[in-house]
């Protein structure tokens, strides 16, 4: 048999962030190295070792295809330049990092903490700032930047609840899940692309 394609084995499991896309490209993560797949013809275009301990999240620069953002375990973070295969830019945070987005206006990326910390990063200027802590230590499970309203960001937790912050006056809007008495977590939570103000949310239900 002839081989015609090939992808390499070693995509991690247990971090649910570790595959992300881009108009031309995808890109997804074994336990410490990010693989670049291109689409146009369908191959391997980059492997980039990354880091020293497990990749926990990546993500693409919603303005240039060309970064890619990750984050792993030991609490670092870098902006990688795909086709020099060098990190652009990188900093340390000041916990284990759960989830990581990348805001539409291309400058900034937020990270829930385990210790239930939401930061963000800009990284044009080097500054790093809390925005607010979720309700308790590694509840967070989903956090999504809107993608058309730049300063509006969501976190979803382990007990079903949606955490809803806007930039602008600074303040957290929390909406419970299907009931008040609902504890099932968010699973995955998506923002409408046609409004600023609807989102989807799927929760696991415990049997």
């Amino acid at each position: 048999m002839r081989q015609l394609r090939l992808v390499p084995s070693g995509i991690q499991g247990w971090n649910r962030d570790t595959i992300a896309a881009t108009t031309d490209a995808f890109a997804y993560s074994s336990t410490m190295a990010l693989h670049i797949f291109r689409l146009r013809d369908m191959s391997l275009h980059k492997m980039i070792a990354a880091h020293e301990r497990a990749v926990v999240a990546i993500c693409w620069s919603p303005r240039d295809s060309n970064l890619l953002a990750s984050c792993s375990i030991n609490r670092e973070v870098a902006i990688w330049d795909i086709e020099s295969e060098e990190a652009k830019v990188s900093i340390k945070l000041d916990a284990d990092p759960l989830a990581m987005d990348w805001a539409s206006s291309g400058d900034q990326l937020a990270f829930v903490l385990d210790n239930g910390d939401v930061k963000l990063w800009n990284h044009t200027a080097g500054v790093q700032s809390k925005l607010f802590s979720v309700v308790a230590k590694d509840s967070a499970k989903v956090l999504r930047w809107h993608p058309h309203v730049v300063t509006r960001l969501l976190v979803g937790d382990t007990v079903g609840s949606l955490h809803i912050y806007d930039l602008v006056n600074a303040k957290v809007i929390k909406r419970l899940g299907k009931a008040k008495t609902s504890k099932d977590p968010v699973t995955d939570a998506q923002w409408d692309p046609l409004s600023t103000e609807y989102l989807l949310q799927l929760s696991r239900t415990e049997a």
